[in-house]
């Protein structure tokens, strides 16, 4: 499940479940993910890492090396890719766990 405000096209995230955030938002998160080119909110980030879950996002959103932080960079898939991997791996209710 995707949790994210609607910015990209209607047909973007189509077979891929999309909720709107509430306020309740990090309860269930395994991993919060922001490869953002450029981020002007990272307080979503921080209240992630302040509860202990981890986060992957570029050095554009200026979380440096926080405890909990991964970085990769803007477009790199395969750097997302290898810091999603152990996110997933304790992540009970992720899509393509057996």
């Amino acid at each position: 499940m995707i949790l994210a405000r609607n910015l990209e096209q209607s047909d973007f995230w189509q077979g891929v479940r999309v909720v709107p955030p509430a306020e309740n938002w990090l309860e269930h998160a395994a991993v919060v993910v922001q490869p953002a080119l450029l981020e002007d909110n990272p307080r979503p980030l921080l209240r992630a890492v302040a509860v202990g879950i981890p986060v992957i996002c570029t050095r554009n959103c200026g979380l440096g090396n926080l405890p909990g932080v991964a970085t990769v960079e803007f477009g790199n898939v395969e750097q997302l890719r290898a810091a999603l991997a152990p996110a997933l791996r304790h992540c009970e209710t992720c899509v393509g766990r057996s």
